[in-house]
């Protein structure tokens, strides 16, 4: 009779263990989730978050001895996205929610690699301490667009604005640079002897700068076409260009300084004395 009984009744025993152990194992993702989600938003040490996705994957029952590395790929106030990489299997992706929503998936490939343009890589060394990552660089951008163009993978248009305006710049800073060489080479040319005479006295400065016009504090253009720039250190100095001049203002870069002009009333003088 007890037999019977006893053979009845495992079936529901066992039943309702697998019940719990299913809504103990549902609550500790959820509770995983949000500790998982708050961290990444309250910005925890990387080997605790580590540490904590490493649990997550196990949970969902997914080969993962340790994550080594991982990435960032979304966050905000109600959902975070990241990129895994465990030691001993492909790629996972890990989607936590403020409410206690939990999703993992990949670890077969189907996930596309990290990217640093997609955000902050944390790598981790065999001790389990966070290495360093290398920044974004110049080189990285261009090595990375080519790779992901041949193998027609699809990236944000945002990397491919930032790829044009840094070889943009690159551009406008040679053509600057060329065109301020041009004009002193040129400029060196048509001077007179007088050229890049920079010992002027203080008469003569003066005279210059009271036949100025004053444009900014400490910036004066003479009827020439000559900038006469006070420094900081109230050295004054000559220029042919605006720019040239607000750089030697505010930045103490002497950069195709030029020689000062003769004064108004000494040209004068030449003049009168010629006609005599």
């Amino acid at each position: 009779m007890l037999l019977c009984l006893y053979v009845i009744l495992l079936p529901i025993n066992v039943g309702f263990a697998q019940d719990r152990n299913q809504q103990q194992t549902g609550n500790d993702l959820r509770t995983l989730a949000v500790d998982i989600h708050l961290s990444l938003n309250r910005e925890s040490t990387p080997e605790a978050i580590a540490l904590k996705l490493t649990n997550a994957i196990q949970l969902f029952r997914s080969e993962c001895s340790e994550v080594t590395d991982f990435q960032i790929y979304s966050k905000n106030q109600n959902l975070s996205t990241l990129k895994v990489k465990c030691s001993t299997s492909p790629l996972y992706g890990v989607s936590v929610g403020s409410n206690g929503y939990m999703s993992v998936y990949g670890g077969d490939g189907i996930i596309a690699g990290l990217d640093r343009r997609d955000g902050v890589i944390y790598s981790f060394g065999v001790d389990g301490k966070l290495e360093p990552t290398e920044g974004l660089t110049v080189d990285s951008v261009l090595n990375e667009t080519a790779a992901r163009l041949q193998n027609n993978d699809k990236f944000s248009p945002i990397y491919i604005l930032l790829f044009i305006l840094m070889v943009l710049i690159i551009i406008a800073l040679s053509i600057i640079l060329s065109l301020g060489l041009w004009r002193r080479s040129t400029s060196r040319k048509d001077a007179d002897a007088q050229l890049f005479s920079r010992r002027v006295s203080k008469e003569t400065k003066d005279q210059l700068t009271n036949e100025s016009k004053a444009l900014f504090a400490g910036i004066f253009r003479h009827p020439t076409g000559i900038y006469i720039v006070r420094g900081k250190s109230g050295h004054r100095r000559f220029f042919a260009s605006i720019f040239w001049a607000l750089s030697y203002r505010y930045l103490r870069s002497r950069i195709f300084e030029v020689s000062p002009p003769a004064p108004i009333t000494q040209k004068e003088e030449t003049s009168d004395h010629h006609s005599l």
